[in-house]
């Protein structure tokens, strides 16, 4: 199973996803650093989880509608993965 950073919004949803391991693919370790630290200078908190609890979990932030960019950009490249 595949692993994913994600970053949350202070109302509790996924924003932002990243996957760290997986078995499909090389991760670019330098591009996923500049992404965690981009989403901590915007106010995320940042989590490790399964990918697939990525999947599932409520996205897209109730307190900012200016995210729906970086949602849709982030859901279009998970369900590649898939």
């Amino acid at each position: 199973m595949s692993k994913s950073y994600i970053g949350r919004c202070k109302c509790g949803n996924i924003v932002a996803a990243s996957v760290i391991e997986s078995d499909k693919f090389v991760v670019d370790k330098k591009e996923l650093a500049k992404d965690v630290a981009d989403w901590i200078r915007e106010g995320l908190s940042v989590e490790q989880v399964d990918s697939e609890q990525v999947r599932i979990q409520m996205w897209g932030c109730r307190c900012a509608a200016d995210n729906q960019d970086r949602l849709d950009k982030q859901m279009s490249l998970l369900l590649e993965e898939r």
